[in-house]
């Protein structure tokens, strides 16, 4: 698996982004980000987005391309700690996840291409594994060829 990515620290976020609950919308009809309502002529969203816990602590953060999250996704717990850390390329998982329990221990770890669990294990909270997956299926692969012929990222 690759290594960790860097997070960015909330003053950088803050500073760079733009605040989902107050200047990002939904589209009616997918999970697409747009910078003004439908109604408004809202265009798809680029840049950087997150929200924030009502504590003022980051809730997420991720770069958005035309609408659709692209890139690392990463959230994090009220008290701060780190939640969860995926890659995302069209809105689908596509390289390593990350997930921890909020006191900070490793809860879930997995490889994806084009939103598909190629391999994955899942530990409880004293480390032991709870759930694995050691390679991909047949389905799998073949469904990820079925995109890569596509030529879908």
């Amino acid at each position: 698996m690759e290594n960790q990515i860097d997070i960015l620290n909330k003053d950088y976020v803050l500073e760079h982004g733009t605040d989902f609950d107050e200047e990002l919308w939904f589209t009616s009809y997918s999970d697409e980000v747009l910078d003004n309502p439908e109604d408004e002529n809202g265009k798809p969203f680029t840049g950087l987005a997150y929200e924030l816990y009502d504590n003022g602590n980051l809730m997420y953060y991720s770069n958005y391309v035309k609408g659709f999250i692209e890139g690392e996704l990463v959230e994090f717990y009220k008290n701060g700690n780190v939640k969860s850390i995926k890659k995302l390329i069209h809105g689908q998982s596509n390289g390593t996840e990350r997930i921890w329990y909020e006191s900070g221990e490793l809860k879930f770890e997995g490889e994806y291409k084009y939103g598909i669990a190629l391999y994955y294990t899942e530990w409880d909270i004293e480390g032991c594994i709870i759930k694995q997956k050691n390679s991909p299926t047949e389905t799998d692969l073949k469904l990820i060829e079925s995109f890569s012929k596509r030529g879908i990222e």
